[in-house]
């Protein structure tokens, strides 16, 4: 028997028969802070998820109060959820994720006061998340998230092993130049960005290419963007791709191999696609990444419509939309 009551301080007090759990366990929710970012990373890289520690924080500085964690009484992560505002203003979206419960305490009720606590942020905007197989119909169903994007599902590509850039076209379309990333891009990068999601994101695009062990490159043509993608190193040591956007596949692929080309000490490769996008996905195949599994799109309230041809990687799956 299990039961959770709230006490006088906020805290929750779980009184259960769980085997190797305390007759009576006390939890508090609260926002994550930079000092939780060493254990949540040793958390989601036990669970063989590639998130990038990076990220984690560039949100928690984007929406302080977005990511929440469930803690015990030594301060103890026990589980997460987050539902992360992504805009520069109201026109934004909030989009929900990284929902985990440590095993030993999964039951006990802690999950769905973070769930809870993740829809109480986002009171009566429209939020997005991502769903493995088996949740959607939860979600869906039970969760609030009534709303299922029919055209595509996003694809799980992952490898420990080192995938070769080289099998990937260097050859540059004819008036398309590809430069490392510098500040100075970030106008034409937001504005890029903006036409493609449908609103400004530029605090957050700011803030991701500027994220340590990462780099980013940029493609223009007459001195206008027409593409971006970013690498970064996962809580596996891996090269996780995400974004990368681009009007042209034959600029994608370009933009794909100097990513990787500029990781050359990384261990193994991820990158989240979209099952539509017919080029990202033979990008995947020639580097020889499996797919690993796949995610079903739920919204609160409506679709975000985008043209998926000209995302190749998305930017993460657990905080952000696209």
């Amino acid at each position: 028997m299990i039961q959770t009551v709230k006490a006088e301080d906020d805290s929750y007090i779980v009184q259960t028969e769980k085997p190797k759990i305390a007759p009576r366990l006390r939890f508090s929710i609260r926002p994550a802070t930079e000092g939780d970012v060493p254990e949540l990373r040793k958390i989601r890289r036990d669970m063989g998820i590639h998130d990038v520690p990076t990220v984690f924080q560039t949100f928690m500085k984007l929406d302080p109060e977005g990511l929440k964690v469930a803690v015990d009484e030594t301060g103890k992560i026990l589980g997460s959820c987050s539902s992360v505002f992504n805009g520069d203003d109201s026109d934004g979206l909030y989009f929900g994720g990284i929902y985990c419960v440590e095993p030993r305490y999964q039951g006990t009720g802690i999950g769905q006061k973070l769930y809870k606590a993740g829809l109480d942020h986002l009171g009566d905007s429209n939020c997005g998340l991502n769903a493995v197989p088996g949740m959607a119909e939860v979600y869906r169903d039970r969760g609030s998230f009534p709303v299922e994007e029919k055209d595509w599902v996003c694809l799980k590509n992952q490898t420990p092993n080192n995938v070769s850039p080289e099998v990937l076209s260097n050859v540059v379309p004819p008036g398309v130049n590809i430069q490392p990333f510098q500040d100075s891009f970030l106008p034409e990068m937001v504005a890029y960005d903006h036409a493609l999601v449908g609103f400004r994101r530029s605090l957050l695009l700011s803030m991701s290419c500027n994220e340590n062990n990462s780099k980013t490159f940029v493609a223009f043509k007459n001195g206008v963007c027409v593409g971006f993608g970013s690498v970064k190193e996962s809580c596996l040591e891996a090269a996780r791709v995400g974004p990368l956007y681009a009007d042209d596949p034959a600029v994608a692929e370009v933009i794909l191999r100097k990513l990787l080309e500029s990781f050359s000490d990384r261990k193994g490769f991820a990158m989240m696609t979209i099952s539509n996008n017919i080029h990202a996905n033979s990008f995947i195949r020639r580097l020889a990444c499996p797919v690993k599994g796949e995610c079903h799109r739920l919204y609160k309230k409506q679709r975000l419509i985008v043209d998926t041809s000209k995302i190749y990687a998305l930017f993460d799956i657990n905080f952000a939309v696209f």
